[in-house]
Protein backbone atom coordinates (compact mmCIF):
# COMPACT_ATOMS: atom_id res chain seq x y z
CA UNK A 1 0.00 0.00 0.00
CA UNK A 2 1.30 3.48 -0.85
CA UNK A 3 3.12 5.09 2.12
CA UNK A 4 2.00 8.58 1.13
CA UNK A 5 -1.63 7.51 1.15
CA UNK A 6 -1.14 5.85 4.55
CA UNK A 7 0.29 8.97 6.14
CA UNK A 8 -2.49 11.16 4.78
CA UNK A 9 -4.99 8.62 6.11
CA UNK A 10 -3.28 8.68 9.52
CA UNK A 11 -3.60 12.45 9.84
CA UNK A 12 -7.22 12.40 8.77
CA UNK A 13 -8.06 9.49 11.08
CA UNK A 14 -6.59 10.99 14.24
CA UNK A 15 -8.24 14.30 13.44
CA UNK A 16 -11.61 12.59 13.01
CA UNK A 17 -11.36 11.20 16.55
CA UNK A 18 -11.71 14.70 17.98
CA UNK A 19 -13.34 17.15 15.57
CA UNK A 20 -13.14 19.91 18.19
CA UNK A 21 -9.33 20.05 18.24
CA UNK A 22 -9.06 23.25 16.23
CA UNK A 23 -6.88 25.82 17.93
CA UNK A 24 -7.21 29.54 17.37
CA UNK A 25 -4.36 31.14 15.47
CA UNK A 26 -2.62 34.40 16.29
CA UNK A 27 -0.27 35.68 13.59
CA UNK A 28 2.71 37.79 14.62
CA UNK A 29 4.17 39.94 11.85
CA UNK A 30 6.69 42.70 12.50
CA UNK A 31 5.38 44.64 9.49
CA UNK A 32 1.91 44.91 10.99
CA UNK A 33 0.26 42.49 8.56
CA UNK A 34 -0.79 40.08 11.32
CA UNK A 35 -2.69 40.16 14.59
CA UNK A 36 0.28 41.48 16.60
CA UNK A 37 3.71 42.94 15.95
CA UNK A 38 5.38 41.50 19.07
CA UNK A 39 5.51 37.94 20.39
CA UNK A 40 5.04 39.23 23.93
CA UNK A 41 1.77 40.89 22.92
CA UNK A 42 0.50 37.73 21.23
CA UNK A 43 1.31 35.62 24.30
CA UNK A 44 -0.35 38.12 26.64
CA UNK A 45 -3.52 38.11 24.51
CA UNK A 46 -3.59 34.35 23.93
CA UNK A 47 -6.09 31.89 25.36
CA UNK A 48 -5.50 28.34 26.51
CA UNK A 49 -4.63 26.13 23.52
CA UNK A 50 -3.90 28.90 21.00
CA UNK A 51 -1.27 28.61 18.26
CA UNK A 52 0.97 31.62 17.64
CA UNK A 53 2.47 31.64 14.14
CA UNK A 54 5.45 34.01 13.98
CA UNK A 55 6.42 35.23 10.55
CA UNK A 56 10.08 35.71 9.66
CA UNK A 57 11.76 38.52 11.54
CA UNK A 58 13.64 39.64 14.63
CA UNK A 59 11.52 40.21 17.71
CA UNK A 60 13.76 41.56 20.47
CA UNK A 61 11.95 44.08 22.66
CA UNK A 62 14.40 45.56 25.11
CA UNK A 63 14.66 43.44 28.28
CA UNK A 64 11.15 41.97 27.82
CA UNK A 65 10.36 38.38 28.74
CA UNK A 66 8.06 36.03 26.82
CA UNK A 67 6.17 34.60 29.80
CA UNK A 68 3.88 31.55 29.49
CA UNK A 69 2.08 30.51 32.64
CA UNK A 70 -0.62 27.99 33.48
CA UNK A 71 -1.93 27.37 29.95
CA UNK A 72 -1.32 25.37 26.79
CA UNK A 73 0.31 27.33 23.96
CA UNK A 74 2.22 26.71 20.75
CA UNK A 75 4.69 29.20 19.28
CA UNK A 76 5.94 28.18 15.84
CA UNK A 77 8.19 30.08 13.46
CA UNK A 78 7.08 30.52 9.86
CA UNK A 79 10.54 31.36 8.52
CA UNK A 80 13.70 32.47 10.39
CA UNK A 81 12.64 34.02 13.73
CA UNK A 82 14.76 35.46 16.54
CA UNK A 83 13.18 36.22 19.92
CA UNK A 84 14.20 37.27 23.40
CA UNK A 85 14.26 34.94 26.39
CA UNK A 86 11.29 32.73 27.30
CA UNK A 87 9.97 31.54 30.65
CA UNK A 88 7.43 28.72 31.03
CA UNK A 89 6.01 28.25 34.50
CA UNK A 90 3.30 26.52 36.53
CA UNK A 91 1.81 24.34 33.79
CA UNK A 92 -0.97 22.07 34.94
CA UNK A 93 -0.94 18.29 34.26
CA UNK A 94 -3.06 18.72 31.11
CA UNK A 95 -1.12 21.70 29.73
CA UNK A 96 1.27 21.48 26.78
CA UNK A 97 3.65 24.16 25.52
CA UNK A 98 5.37 23.74 22.15
CA UNK A 99 8.19 25.92 20.82
CA UNK A 100 9.38 25.30 17.28
CA UNK A 101 11.87 26.99 14.99
CA UNK A 102 12.87 29.83 17.32
CA UNK A 103 16.33 31.33 17.76
CA UNK A 104 16.18 32.53 21.37
CA UNK A 105 18.83 34.92 22.71
CA UNK A 106 19.15 37.11 25.79
CA UNK A 107 18.83 40.82 25.07
CA UNK A 108 20.80 43.46 27.02
CA UNK A 109 19.55 43.65 30.61
CA UNK A 110 17.55 40.49 29.97
CA UNK A 111 19.68 38.39 32.36
CA UNK A 112 19.62 34.61 32.63
CA UNK A 113 19.08 31.56 30.45
CA UNK A 114 17.47 31.80 27.02
CA UNK A 115 14.74 29.36 28.15
CA UNK A 116 13.59 28.73 31.71
CA UNK A 117 11.01 26.06 32.61
CA UNK A 118 9.85 25.97 36.23
CA UNK A 119 7.37 24.11 38.42
CA UNK A 120 5.41 22.53 35.57
CA UNK A 121 3.39 19.31 35.72
CA UNK A 122 2.55 19.44 32.00
CA UNK A 123 4.55 18.66 28.87
CA UNK A 124 6.97 20.98 27.07
CA UNK A 125 8.32 20.28 23.55
CA UNK A 126 11.22 22.31 22.16
CA UNK A 127 11.91 21.49 18.53
CA UNK A 128 14.28 22.96 15.92
CA UNK A 129 15.22 25.78 18.29
CA UNK A 130 18.52 27.46 19.13
CA UNK A 131 18.84 28.59 22.76
CA UNK A 132 21.83 30.74 23.72
CA UNK A 133 22.43 31.74 27.34
CA UNK A 134 23.72 35.12 28.38
CA UNK A 135 27.48 35.68 28.55
CA UNK A 136 28.97 36.62 31.89
CA UNK A 137 29.38 40.29 32.73
CA UNK A 138 30.94 42.54 35.36
CA UNK A 139 28.94 43.24 38.48
CA UNK A 140 30.59 43.56 41.87
CA UNK A 141 33.15 41.02 40.80
CA UNK A 142 32.40 38.71 37.88
CA UNK A 143 29.50 36.53 36.81
CA UNK A 144 29.36 33.13 35.08
CA UNK A 145 27.84 32.45 31.71
CA UNK A 146 24.18 31.43 31.86
CA UNK A 147 22.69 28.15 30.58
CA UNK A 148 21.05 27.87 27.19
CA UNK A 149 18.11 26.30 29.04
CA UNK A 150 17.26 25.71 32.69
CA UNK A 151 14.62 23.14 33.76
CA UNK A 152 13.55 22.78 37.41
CA UNK A 153 10.75 20.93 39.22
CA UNK A 154 9.06 19.95 35.96
CA UNK A 155 7.49 16.70 34.78
CA UNK A 156 9.03 16.36 31.33
CA UNK A 157 10.67 18.43 28.62
CA UNK A 158 11.45 17.00 25.17
CA UNK A 159 14.25 18.74 23.28
CA UNK A 160 14.24 17.68 19.62
CA UNK A 161 16.78 18.69 16.97
CA UNK A 162 17.74 21.76 18.97
CA UNK A 163 21.01 23.54 19.77
CA UNK A 164 21.68 24.74 23.32
CA UNK A 165 24.62 27.07 23.97
CA UNK A 166 25.95 28.08 27.36
CA UNK A 167 27.16 31.64 27.78
CA UNK A 168 30.86 32.48 27.96
CA UNK A 169 32.36 33.30 31.36
CA UNK A 170 33.38 36.93 31.66
CA UNK A 171 37.05 37.88 31.32
CA UNK A 172 38.63 39.89 34.08
CA UNK A 173 41.84 41.69 34.96
CA UNK A 174 43.60 42.85 38.08
CA UNK A 175 42.72 44.77 40.21
CA UNK A 176 39.01 44.93 39.29
CA UNK A 177 38.15 41.30 39.96
CA UNK A 178 40.27 38.46 41.20
CA UNK A 179 38.87 35.62 39.10
CA UNK A 180 37.16 35.23 35.73
CA UNK A 181 33.65 33.82 35.38
CA UNK A 182 32.80 30.18 34.77
CA UNK A 183 31.34 29.16 31.42
CA UNK A 184 27.61 28.47 31.40
CA UNK A 185 26.24 24.93 31.02
CA UNK A 186 24.33 24.24 27.83
CA UNK A 187 21.48 22.72 29.89
CA UNK A 188 20.78 22.55 33.61
CA UNK A 189 18.17 20.13 34.98
CA UNK A 190 17.03 20.00 38.60
CA UNK A 191 14.38 17.61 39.95
CA UNK A 192 13.00 17.12 36.43
CA UNK A 193 12.85 14.71 33.50
CA UNK A 194 14.16 15.57 30.03
CA UNK A 195 14.75 13.77 26.76
CA UNK A 196 17.30 14.92 24.19
CA UNK A 197 16.83 13.77 20.60
CA UNK A 198 19.41 14.77 17.97
CA UNK A 199 20.43 17.86 19.92
CA UNK A 200 23.73 19.71 20.11
CA UNK A 201 24.69 20.94 23.60
CA UNK A 202 27.72 23.26 23.75
CA UNK A 203 28.80 24.66 27.11
CA UNK A 204 30.44 28.07 27.48
CA UNK A 205 34.18 28.45 27.90
CA UNK A 206 35.67 29.87 31.06
CA UNK A 207 36.69 33.51 31.17
CA UNK A 208 40.30 34.61 30.73
CA UNK A 209 42.43 36.56 33.18
CA UNK A 210 43.62 39.48 31.08
CA UNK A 211 46.27 40.95 33.37
CA UNK A 212 49.19 43.23 32.95
CA UNK A 213 52.45 41.32 32.80
CA UNK A 214 52.86 39.72 36.18
CA UNK A 215 49.19 40.20 37.03
CA UNK A 216 49.11 36.55 38.03
CA UNK A 217 45.44 35.58 37.82
CA UNK A 218 43.80 32.21 37.01
CA UNK A 219 41.66 31.11 34.08
CA UNK A 220 37.98 30.44 34.70
CA UNK A 221 36.42 26.97 34.52
CA UNK A 222 34.44 25.75 31.53
CA UNK A 223 30.78 24.87 31.93
CA UNK A 224 29.36 21.36 31.83
CA UNK A 225 27.46 20.39 28.69
CA UNK A 226 24.60 18.81 30.68
CA UNK A 227 24.52 19.72 34.36
CA UNK A 228 21.88 18.00 36.49
CA UNK A 229 20.81 17.31 40.08
CA UNK A 230 18.14 14.67 40.73
CA UNK A 231 17.57 14.61 36.97
CA UNK A 232 16.15 11.86 34.76
CA UNK A 233 17.73 12.16 31.32
CA UNK A 234 17.48 10.33 27.99
CA UNK A 235 20.15 11.11 25.38
CA UNK A 236 19.31 9.78 21.91
CA UNK A 237 21.62 11.03 19.18
CA UNK A 238 23.41 14.34 18.86
CA UNK A 239 26.40 15.72 20.72
CA UNK A 240 27.27 17.18 24.13
CA UNK A 241 30.40 19.28 24.60
CA UNK A 242 31.91 20.64 27.80
CA UNK A 243 33.39 24.13 27.83
CA UNK A 244 37.14 24.68 27.78
CA UNK A 245 38.89 26.28 30.72
CA UNK A 246 39.98 29.89 30.41
CA UNK A 247 43.47 31.33 30.08
CA UNK A 248 45.41 32.62 33.11
CA UNK A 249 48.89 34.05 33.58
CA UNK A 250 49.92 32.49 36.89
CA UNK A 251 53.30 30.83 37.19
CA UNK A 252 51.95 28.55 39.90
CA UNK A 253 48.30 27.78 39.06
CA UNK A 254 45.63 28.24 41.72
CA UNK A 255 43.83 24.99 42.53
CA UNK A 256 40.23 24.77 41.35
CA UNK A 257 40.65 26.92 38.22
CA UNK A 258 41.55 26.34 34.55
CA UNK A 259 39.26 23.29 34.54
CA UNK A 260 37.44 21.99 31.48
CA UNK A 261 33.76 21.17 31.88
CA UNK A 262 32.35 17.65 31.79
CA UNK A 263 30.22 16.57 28.86
CA UNK A 264 27.61 15.12 31.27
CA UNK A 265 27.67 16.00 34.97
CA UNK A 266 24.88 14.55 37.10
CA UNK A 267 24.57 14.54 40.89
CA UNK A 268 22.14 13.31 43.56
CA UNK A 269 19.57 10.71 42.55
CA UNK A 270 19.98 11.35 38.82
CA UNK A 271 19.46 8.63 36.20
CA UNK A 272 20.95 8.62 32.70
CA UNK A 273 19.71 6.54 29.76
CA UNK A 274 21.64 6.61 26.50
CA UNK A 275 21.55 5.06 23.08
CA UNK A 276 24.83 4.22 21.39
CA UNK A 277 26.51 6.68 19.06
CA UNK A 278 26.08 9.88 21.07
CA UNK A 279 29.10 12.16 20.63
CA UNK A 280 30.44 13.34 24.00
CA UNK A 281 33.40 15.71 24.23
CA UNK A 282 34.79 17.00 27.54
CA UNK A 283 36.21 20.50 27.73
CA UNK A 284 39.98 20.94 27.61
CA UNK A 285 41.80 22.53 30.52
CA UNK A 286 42.95 26.12 30.12
CA UNK A 287 46.63 27.16 30.03
CA UNK A 288 48.43 28.97 32.85
CA UNK A 289 51.23 31.51 32.49
CA UNK A 290 53.73 28.80 31.57
CA UNK A 291 51.41 27.11 29.07
CA UNK A 292 50.60 24.13 31.29
CA UNK A 293 47.00 22.98 30.93
CA UNK A 294 44.55 22.61 33.76
CA UNK A 295 42.53 19.42 34.24
CA UNK A 296 40.22 18.45 31.39
CA UNK A 297 36.61 17.52 32.00
CA UNK A 298 35.35 13.94 31.79
CA UNK A 299 32.85 12.29 29.46
CA UNK A 300 30.39 11.40 32.24
CA UNK A 301 30.31 12.26 35.91
CA UNK A 302 27.26 10.33 37.12
CA UNK A 303 26.19 8.56 40.32
CA UNK A 304 27.31 4.94 40.55
CA UNK A 305 24.75 2.59 39.01
CA UNK A 306 22.69 5.38 37.48
CA UNK A 307 23.57 4.82 33.83
CA UNK A 308 21.72 2.55 31.39
CA UNK A 309 23.02 2.19 27.83
CA UNK A 310 20.64 0.69 25.29
CA UNK A 311 22.26 -1.51 22.68
CA UNK A 312 20.73 0.43 19.80
CA UNK A 313 21.54 3.36 17.54
CA UNK A 314 19.36 6.50 17.63
CA UNK A 315 16.61 6.93 15.03
CA UNK A 316 15.73 10.41 13.77
CA UNK A 317 12.34 11.69 12.64
CA UNK A 318 11.51 15.15 11.29
CA UNK A 319 8.14 16.37 9.99
CA UNK A 320 7.95 19.74 8.25
CA UNK A 321 5.75 22.59 9.43
CA UNK A 322 3.82 24.72 9.66
CA UNK A 323 2.04 23.15 6.69
CA UNK A 324 -0.84 24.71 4.76
CA UNK A 325 -3.76 22.52 3.78
CA UNK A 326 -3.20 21.15 0.30
CA UNK A 327 0.60 21.57 0.54
CA UNK A 328 3.18 18.82 0.87
CA UNK A 329 4.23 17.39 4.23
CA UNK A 330 7.89 16.38 4.26
CA UNK A 331 8.68 13.33 6.42
CA UNK A 332 12.35 12.46 6.87
CA UNK A 333 13.48 9.40 8.78
CA UNK A 334 17.12 8.47 9.36
CA UNK A 335 18.00 5.17 10.99
CA UNK A 336 19.77 1.94 10.16
CA UNK A 337 19.71 0.05 6.83
CA UNK A 338 16.44 -1.80 6.19
CA UNK A 339 14.65 -0.63 9.34
CA UNK A 340 10.92 -1.34 9.35
CA UNK A 341 9.38 2.06 10.08
CA UNK A 342 5.89 2.36 11.62
CA UNK A 343 4.40 5.79 12.38
CA UNK A 344 2.02 6.68 15.19
CA UNK A 345 0.08 9.96 15.36
CA UNK A 346 -1.57 11.61 18.36
CA UNK A 347 -3.23 14.87 19.32
CA UNK A 348 -1.43 15.07 22.68
CA UNK A 349 2.04 14.37 24.09
CA UNK A 350 3.02 12.17 27.03
CA UNK A 351 6.22 10.77 28.54
CA UNK A 352 6.66 7.09 29.40
CA UNK A 353 10.17 5.59 29.68
CA UNK A 354 10.04 2.36 27.73
CA UNK A 355 13.07 0.16 28.14
CA UNK A 356 11.64 -2.45 25.77
CA UNK A 357 11.61 0.24 23.08
CA UNK A 358 14.99 1.64 24.09
CA UNK A 359 13.74 5.16 24.65
CA UNK A 360 10.79 7.25 25.85
CA UNK A 361 7.29 6.98 24.41
CA UNK A 362 6.16 10.56 23.94
CA UNK A 363 2.63 10.26 22.51
CA UNK A 364 -0.61 10.47 24.46
CA UNK A 365 -4.24 9.83 23.52
CA UNK A 366 -6.10 9.67 21.26
CA UNK A 367 -3.54 7.61 19.36
CA UNK A 368 -3.71 6.30 15.80
CA UNK A 369 -1.34 3.75 14.33
CA UNK A 370 0.62 1.91 13.44
CA UNK A 371 1.01 2.93 9.83
CA UNK A 372 3.75 0.92 8.18
CA UNK A 373 5.39 3.48 5.92
CA UNK A 374 7.93 1.08 4.47
CA UNK A 375 11.44 -0.14 4.94
CA UNK A 376 14.44 2.14 5.11
CA UNK A 377 16.86 2.01 2.21
CA UNK A 378 20.45 0.82 2.35
CA UNK A 379 21.45 4.09 4.00
CA UNK A 380 18.73 3.80 6.64
CA UNK A 381 16.61 6.62 5.18
CA UNK A 382 12.91 7.11 4.45
CA UNK A 383 11.92 10.38 2.75
CA UNK A 384 8.30 11.11 1.89
CA UNK A 385 6.49 14.10 0.39
CA UNK A 386 2.82 13.70 1.21
CA UNK A 387 -0.05 15.92 -0.02
CA UNK A 388 -1.92 17.13 3.04
CA UNK A 389 -5.67 16.44 2.90
CA UNK A 390 -8.26 19.13 3.48
CA UNK A 391 -9.10 19.06 7.19
CA UNK A 392 -11.68 21.81 6.98
CA UNK A 393 -9.62 24.48 8.70
CA UNK A 394 -10.61 28.12 8.53
CA UNK A 395 -8.22 31.09 8.31
CA UNK A 396 -8.09 31.37 12.10
CA UNK A 397 -7.69 27.64 12.80
CA UNK A 398 -4.78 25.28 13.37
CA UNK A 399 -4.32 21.71 14.54
CA UNK A 400 -1.29 20.00 16.13
CA UNK A 401 -0.20 16.44 15.48
CA UNK A 402 2.42 14.71 17.63
CA UNK A 403 4.26 11.93 15.81
CA UNK A 404 6.77 9.19 16.65
CA UNK A 405 7.90 5.99 14.99
CA UNK A 406 8.26 2.50 16.41
CA UNK A 407 11.10 0.84 14.57
CA UNK A 408 12.09 -2.79 14.13
CA UNK A 409 15.78 -2.87 13.28
CA UNK A 410 17.35 -5.94 11.65
CA UNK A 411 20.24 -5.80 14.13
CA UNK A 412 19.14 -4.00 17.30
CA UNK A 413 15.43 -4.92 17.39
CA UNK A 414 12.73 -2.60 18.75
CA UNK A 415 13.69 1.08 18.99
CA UNK A 416 11.67 4.27 19.45
CA UNK A 417 12.50 7.11 17.09
CA UNK A 418 12.81 10.76 17.95
CA UNK A 419 9.43 12.52 18.04
CA UNK A 420 8.27 15.41 15.89
CA UNK A 421 5.36 17.82 15.93
CA UNK A 422 3.36 18.88 12.91
CA UNK A 423 1.30 22.08 12.87
CA UNK A 424 -1.31 22.39 10.13
CA UNK A 425 -2.85 25.78 9.24
CA UNK A 426 -5.31 27.06 6.67
CA UNK A 427 -3.95 27.62 3.17
CA UNK A 428 -4.73 31.34 3.44
CA UNK A 429 -2.08 31.94 6.13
Amino acid sequence: MNARWLLATALTAVFALMPSVFADVIVVDASGAGDATKVTTAVANSQDGDVIVVRAGTYLPFAELIYIQDKSLTIIADGPVTTGRIRIQSLGPDDTVVLRGLDVIVTPLGFGPALTILDSAGQVWVEDCTLTGEDGFFTIGTSPGEPGAHVANSAHVAFNRSTLNGGVGVDTFFPYAATPGRGGPALTVTDSSVSLHDCALVAGIGGDFVGFDGGLGPGGNGGHGLDGVNASVLVSGGSITGGAGGVGDELVPTAGFYQGGDAIHLEGTSALRELTGNVLTPGAGGPDGLGALGPAGVLRHVPVGSQLVYDAAPRSLAVSGPTREGALVEVDYAGEPHDLFALYVSLAPAAFPLNSGKGTWLLGFPLVGSYILGTADANGDVNLSVPLPDLGLGPEDAVLFFEQAFVLGPVDGKVLSAPSIHVVVDESL
